[in-house]
């Protein structure tokens, strides 16, 4: 005898899981027809509940805010299998996910407002995030024409739509405007950028 309705069993389970799937005609029929149909079917079903899942969750963290604009799948990133060093890799996946030691951050787990959250290197009362330090802080601007100058090179390959003097961070920590084969010349370039940019400002804050 089937306990569908026993809290812990299997077949509670089992039914509530398809139930969530959007799969109960399965339940119901006691059948699921082609086995591999099925399979295909369900881990289809698994994919898409887990990718709704993801994005719910998202959408509630403010922090996450420029994370929603650059990642709108949930698929591994192709940057993460590049040939490149692993703390470079990983300033880009932290400035991807605002997981970084900027003062926007600090400030957040401090309960600053925002706009206290300002940058000590070139104090021009802006306010420090990921945007500031790639795009925006002066302080920055000899490492980010170098930067530039190595996307440029790309222009001929695909990159001829970029404004250069007006880099975005869609286009720097998400690839926007570049070509598939030429991904992992910006990524790694920004990357190096990072671990530049990083370093100098520790040496500036003597941290």
């Amino acid at each position: 005898m089937l306990t569908e309705n026993t809290k812990g069993s299997w077949s509670y389970i089992t039914k509530t899981l398809l139930i969530n799937l959007n799969l109960a005609v399965a339940w119901d029929q006691q059948d699921i027809g082609d086995i591999k149909a099925w399979t295909a079917l369900l881990k289809q079903r698994i994919r898409e509940r887990e990718s709704r899942e993801w994005g719910d969750n998202i959408k509630q963290r403010s922090k996450l805010q420029l994370y929603r604009v650059l990642k709108t799948e949930l698929v591994r990133e192709q940057y993460l299998d590049y040939d490149c060093p692993r703390y470079n890799k990983t300033l880009v996946t932290q400035f991807r996910s605002g997981n970084t030691n900027l003062r926007v951050e600090l400030g957040r787990r401090r309960n600053e407002k925002r706009e206290e959250r300002i940058c000590q290197i070139c104090l021009t009362g802006a306010v420090e995030d990921e945007t500031h330090i790639l795009v925006n802080c002066y302080i920055y601007d000899h490492l980010r024409e170098k930067l530039k100058n190595t996307l440029r090179q790309l222009a001929p390959l695909g990159l001829s739509k970029m404004n250069y003097d007006s880099l975005s961070v869609p286009t720097l920590l998400g690839g926007e405007l570049v070509q598939a084969k030429d991904k992992i010349t910006v990524f790694r370039s920004v990357g190096v950028y990072l671990a530049k940019v990083m370093a100098l400002r520790k040496e500036m804050l003597n941290i």
